[in-house]
């Protein structure tokens, strides 16, 4: 191993303690940082292991919203699979890589495709849609408007992180792409990530087909 111990001990105890000291989103938004800042001043080798070694234990993380990081993950992998000075840990990076797939294309898949542009209200109320629950006078109608309201605010969390998450999977096919272009004809190699890829439960038919090269 190039990098030295403590250098690795010391990115996973930072990433330790931001796991358990922030919520997911602040989180996900330090990971990303930590994980763009791992190339400063550092050669290939170096850079790989440190990377490999964050991505692993940030992919291990289980709570919802965290997109940027595994988009941050697969684009800083996708870059060092591609450079023949990995070929020896290429089966770590390809498998570190579809993980962080595999859970963006979850994260877009868990949310709904549509949402409403405002909260229904119980029926046989005659204010408008989405009017302020505080406004209905009558009490039990009025705390079955709050709890509608309540749904609909997760109801739009999850549908706006799953439009992120799948902001983040068509940027990364481009990439994909581009860096076959970039490369000339395609390896078996990349072909069989792009095939893993395609595989990932839940992911969008566009983006499948965009994968697969019939689109």
């Amino acid at each position: 191993m190039n990098v030295p111990e403590p250098f690795i001990r010391e990115r996973l105890e930072q990433e330790q303690r931001s796991w358990s000291a922030m919520l997911p989103e602040q989180y996900d938004r330090v990971m990303c940082e930590m994980l763009e800042g791992l190339d400063v001043g550092m050669n290939t080798p170096e850079r790989l292991e440190a990377l490999l070694a964050l991505a692993d234990a940030i992919l291990h993380r289980n709570a919802p919203r965290l997109i940027d990081s595994r988009a941050c993950i697969f684009e800083q992998l996708l870059a060092v699979a591609s450079d023949p000075a990995t070929a020896t840990s290429r089966r770590r990076i390809h498998a570190l890589l579809l993980e962080a797939w595999r859970q963006l294309v979850a994260e877009a898949a868990a949310g709904p495709e549509h949402v409403s542009a405002v909260p229904d209200l119980p029926r046989g109320l005659v204010l408008p849609s989405g009017a302020d629950p505080q406004a209905i006078d009558d009490p039990i109608l009025r705390d079955a408007a709050r709890e509608l309201d309540i749904r609909y605010a997760q109801e739009v969390e999850r549908w706006t992180a799953s439009q992120r998450a799948i902001g983040h999977l068509y940027r990364l096919v481009a990439l994909v792409h581009g860096f076959e272009r970039a490369a000339g004809d395609s390896s078996e190699v990349d072909k069989q990530l792009e095939r893993a890829m395609s595989a990932a439960p839940g992911l969008p038919s566009t983006l499948r087909k965009r994968l697969e090269g019939s689109a």
